[in-house]
């Protein structure tokens, strides 16, 4: 089941969700205890107002749907930061972020969020974790910070994440094997892929 449950607060003849925004697909709604009725329902599209630059078409109806729908969720998602999803987390995680960092180049070129999203993951220093507790993540953002200035030539933005980069490097090394090798430590989630074929517990603790 992966629905996701909400209640609702009625405040004279508005109601809204208790966890404040969401995104849905389908909405099931029931009223569950007292004499409730239904007078009418609508929904706020919340978005900010983002240009997308480039284009794709193919020969391939199902593809260019796929792209379409791609293009339109990258939308839904760019917030503060490079959301991961509207409808659950609502979070920036490093992985997904990655990802849309290179969309973004190619769709919109929105280069604040890129920067605003880069600064979020890292978080304030003293590093004493990963990037979301994931090592991969971290190395993801140190990559992304490089594929930067590969796409922008931005020195300034550059320059001033260099102690941001310095310092989960710093962190990262400092929990190397004795060969140079990166290890898991205890508190470490090492994301390959959600699939079970991956081992993801094993290794030094």
């Amino acid at each position: 089941d992966h629905s996701l449950r909400d209640s609702v607060i009625k405040v004279n003849n508005y109601t809204t969700f208790r966890n404040g925004y969401t995104g849905f697909r389908f909405v099931k709604l029931e009223a569950v205890g007292g004499d409730i009725t239904l007078s009418g329902v609508c929904a706020a599209f919340d978005h900010r107002d983002i240009e997308f630059k480039g284009d794709f078409e193919c020969n391939d109806e199902l593809i260019n749907k796929i792209y379409d729908m791609a293009v339109y969720t990258l939308g839904l998602n760019t917030r503060e930061g490079f959301f991961d999803g509207i409808k659950r987390d609502r979070w920036v995680w490093g992985g997904d972020a990655y990802q849309s960092f290179l969309a973004n180049y190619y769709l919109a070129f929105d280069t604040d969020t890129v920067r605003r999203t880069m600064r979020i993951l890292h978080g304030a220093d003293p590093i004493n974790m990963h990037v979301n507790t994931i090592p991969d993540y971290t190395f993801y953002w140190v990559i992304s910070l490089w594929e930067y200035y590969i796409y922008t030539g931005d020195k300034k933005f550059i320059a001033s994440a260099y102690a941001d980069m310095r310092s989960l490097l710093s962190f990262a090394e400092g929990r190397l094997s004795k060969e140079g090798l990166y290890e898991r430590r205890g508190g470490d989630w090492v994301f390959v892929d959600w699939a079970d074929c991956f081992d993801k517990d094993s290794g030094p603790i």
